[in-house]
């Protein structure tokens, strides 16, 4: 929505936010307590000394002479009304609620104090306790400009009706006013008396005809109400009064966006876009809406890109390069949003979406060396992001850098952390020291993970498969791969597993059951899973079927090993 019908800036609350800052004529002369003639004349003279000092600034002087006052005349309200004001002028709000409450307590009946202390609940966001004194004020003298903020909060508080009531209650010279009328469109709308509504804003538009706002507002509530017709009228009718309004351009391409007419809606983002009365910032702001809609992102992302190109270079500051790189990772056009990034870490590193963007980028492109150096800054920047360690372990087994791999590594399982996180630093190290050759420290990781989460499907595969490659713990490589395999019957990885794992014990029918299962159900291009295959074929004397599965791998990569194994069988192998 362009034009906020619900929030829009009353002239009336700017004067009662203001009510309680003249010194002089909101407290007049102290009637409250009483003193003898001396106290009298110093309460006075220090008292004229605050005041002077607060109408030239020196708020912490102007404090002490009130506290003077306050020293010789612990009833004096007005004191208290001034260092509220003070307060509130410097946007101490506690402490200034501290003071209106005790000149209130002390003056119960002067308007001015009970108008303070609403305005200070109303600042602080505290609607009962505002409501309750805006009520008392109100009771004491007839206020359209109180009624009005009055009908305000009651709006925000939900109730409506006694919304309406107060307006209704306005004089007639304000009854009429733009505000007014705004409000009771907000009251009706909000009570889903959506004809009722209409009406007052169609009455704000024929009182006020050279309004442009208020025919946006009409425009738009006529759009919320799917009167598509009436709406498209309302704002070629805006058009014509105002052709080059950048913001009935971008509400009109939300009315054709919210027909999914893209096309249309294009047409007209781009015009608001390109149109230099419009703020940057709201282009920004709908340049994110817009992404939010899977349709458009889908579909018209490369326009979105071409309408920011209107956005001059003095006035692209982070959150255009913000939306640029969304746009880019959307398209998966990483190496262009890898400088972009670059630049934007530079002044925001307390933005950790950006390092998640960075290393998300960075891992795409395989430049493991940044994404550990990324890693290892943004840790710095974020010592709470443990997950960060990972990441950086797994970048330098990506370089084959497995001592810095195993130092992060090592980091990630100690007691104090998390248990989801030891786990995959005890995974990691199970894999380097696989890797690395060192088998009982790689059997010792894996064995923690198990403890930690018996359920671990990855580990009991890629566990029992390493045990299977040195023909050790057969067993148990066994037991925990059937244990894999029942998690997801039909994953290819598990299936493979389980039948090499049975084509080691001698089980080959067995183990051909379930690794041609496996090649089925997606590992029909995975040379290994195809090489086991033909291992099998070849044990079971199926050498038609060895032979076809071995020339299927070297089509995929050429390993001299199954070379060496086709070369095996004979050339009139006809079984």
């Amino acid at each position: 929505m362009m034009w906020k019908r619900t929030k829009f800036l009353p002239v009336f609350a700017a004067t009662l936010m203001l009510a309680g800052c003249s010194i002089l004529t909101r407290s007049g002369k102290d009637t409250s307590g009483s003193a003898d003639s001396l106290t009298e004349t110093r309460y006075y003279l220090f008292f004229t000394e605050g005041t002077k000092h607060a109408l030239f600034g020196n708020n912490k002087t102007a404090v002490d002479y009130y506290k003077k006052c306050t020293s010789l005349r612990p009833d004096a309200s007005a004191p208290y009304y001034q260092m509220s004001s003070i307060y509130l002028k410097n946007n101490q709000a506690e402490i200034a609620l501290q003071y209106a409450q005790k000149a209130v307590q002390l003056n119960a009946q002067n308007e001015w104090y009970l108008l303070q202390l609403a305005n200070i609940y109303k600042y602080i966001g505290k609607s009962d306790s505002a409501i309750y004194y805006y009520s008392k004020v109100l009771k004491i003298k007839e206020n359209d400009e109180l009624r009005y903020t009055l009908a305000m909060l009651y709006l925000e508080k939900g109730n409506s009706n006694m919304a309406l009531q107060l307006i209704t209650e306005m004089s007639n010279e304000n009854l009429n006013s733009r505000e007014v009328m705004l409000i009771k469109h907000n009251v009706y709308n909000t009570v889903g008396k959506s004809d009722s509504a209409l009406y007052w804003l169609e009455n704000v538009v024929k009182t006020f005809p050279d309004d442009i706002n208020s025919r946006g507002m009409l425009a738009e509530y006529l759009t919320e109400m799917k009167q598509y017709d009436r709406a498209k009228t309302v704002y070629d009718d805006i058009l014509t009064r105002d052709s080059m309004n950048g913001l009935v351009f971008l509400s009109y391409g939300e009315f054709y966006s919210e027909q999914n007419k893209w096309d249309s809606a294009n047409i007209y983002y781009h015009k608001a876009f390109c149109n230099s009365d419009l703020p940057t910032d709201e282009k920004i702001n709908v340049s994110v809406s817009l992404m939010s809609k899977e349709k458009f992102i889908s579909n018209y992302d490369s326009s979105l890109i071409d309408w920011m190109d209107c956005i001059p270079l003095v006035e692209r500051k982070f959150p255009f390069y913000a939306v640029q790189i969304d746009l880019l990772m959307n398209r998966m056009e990483y190496a262009l949003a890898k400088p972009l990034l670059d630049s934007a870490l530079v002044y925001k590193r307390d933005n950790f979406n950006l390092w998640e963007q960075a290393l998300l980028v960075n891992n795409f492109l395989h430049n493991d060396s940044t994404v550990a150096l990324l890693a290892l800054q943004a840790y710095k920047q974020f010592p709470l992001k443990k997950n960060l360690l990972l990441v950086g372990a797994y970048a330098y087994k990506n370089m084959e850098k497995f001592d810095k791999a195993e130092i992060l590594s090592d980091s990630l399982i100690q007691p104090e952390i998390e248990r989801e996180l030891r786990i995959q630093g005890y995974m990691l190290l199970g894999e380097l020291y696989h890797t690395t050759g060192d088998h009982i420290k790689s059997d010792s990781a894996f064995d923690q993970v198990l403890y930690l989460d018996p359920e671990n499907s990855m580990v009991l595969n890629n566990y029992a498969y390493y045990l299977t490659l040195r023909n050790v713990s057969l067993d148990k490589a066994l037991k925990m791969s059937r244990k894999a395999l029942d998690s997801d019957p039909a994953s290819p990885t598990y299936l493979d597993t389980y039948g090499w794992v049975l084509y080691k014990t001698g089980a080959f029918a067995e183990a051909a059951t379930y690794v041609a299962r496996a090649i089925r159900n997606g590992a029909y291009e995975n040379a290994e899973v195809l090489e086991h295959y033909g291992d099998i074929m070849w044990k079971l004397n199926k050498c038609v079927e060895a032979r076809e599965a071995y020339e299927t791998v070297l089509q995929i990569d050429s390993l001299a090993l199954v070379k060496e194994k086709l070369d095996l069988i004979p050339v009139n192998c006809e079984k």
